[in-house]
């Protein structure tokens, strides 16, 4: 699906799921007198739009407010706000990035705008660093592809073949992490994707997903040692199958 699709079925959820959003955004109305003068949706939507009325300060300070609130993850409507207000700016980035038909690239663009959304510091320049934090994630995606080279084309009598999957190795590591699996280790497989595959810092993660600033330390702590237990064991019984 190409990127303008891919937005407009965000911004469709708005109207989609209209009911439901219209209590959510009644929720922070009541609670941030920021939004007391936009009585609908719509018109939120509209103030954002480089077109409307509203200063450029402005509309900074609602980019801040709609980050703020999408980062308490009570409702998926801010991010999709905000993919409507970001769209030209996704749209430039995307013709930067690379061939035009290539749909994984659209959809990598809007992932990792997304990705900026949810850790993205909100402050007076938190519009810059929206678009700072998604085009260094397109490019980095970009460059880690490029290092890879292109893969190899599957062969259905090698890659069919039990023996080509079914090595040891494999086989110790779908012990380890059923082993995991079965001690309720999900979040630990979590956090390994974050601070290793994204290259997230544990406090980065633990900031984003622990919405209680008091419970933060302790559960630093407390995925800090599951996570060194987790590559420990890992480490120590892969060796048994080189």
């Amino acid at each position: 699906m190409s990127l303008a699709k891919l937005i407009q079925s965000v911004e469709s959820d708005l109207s989609r799921n209209l009911p439901r959003n219209l209590g959510f955004f009644a929720e922070a109305r009541a609670r941030r007198p920021e939004l007391a003068p936009f009585a609908t949706l719509a018109d939120l939507r509209a103030a954002l739009d480089r077109s409307s009325s509203l200063s450029t300060t402005a509309r900074r300070s609602l980019v801040m407010l709609l980050v703020e609130e999408a980062q308490r993850g009570t409702s998926q409507i801010w991010s999709s706000l905000l993919v409507a207000a970001f769209a030209p700016m996704l749209h430039r980035l995307r013709s930067h990035a690379g061939p035009l038909g290539d749909r994984d690239l659209d959809s990598a663009v809007l992932v990792a705008f997304l990705s900026a959304v949810r850790v993205a510091r909100p402050g007076p320049f938190t519009s810059v660093a929206l678009r700072w934090a998604t085009e260094k994630e397109v490019f980095r995606t970009r460059t880690a592809e490029r290092r890879l080279g292109t893969p190899t084309a599957f062969d259905e009598n090698l890659h069919s073949n039990p023996t080509f999957h079914e090595t040891e190795q494999k086989k110790t590591l779908d012990e380890v992490l059923s082993a995991l699996e079965e001690g309720g280790a999900a979040e630990i497989l979590d956090v390994l994707i974050a601070t290793r595959g994204r290259d997230e810092s544990l406090r980065a993660y633990v900031a984003r997903t622990c919405p209680n600033p008091r419970e933060r330390g302790a559960r630093y702590e407390h995925l800090c040692r599951a996570r060194l237990r987790f590559e420990r064991e890992l480490r120590e019984r892969m060796p048994r199958a080189a």
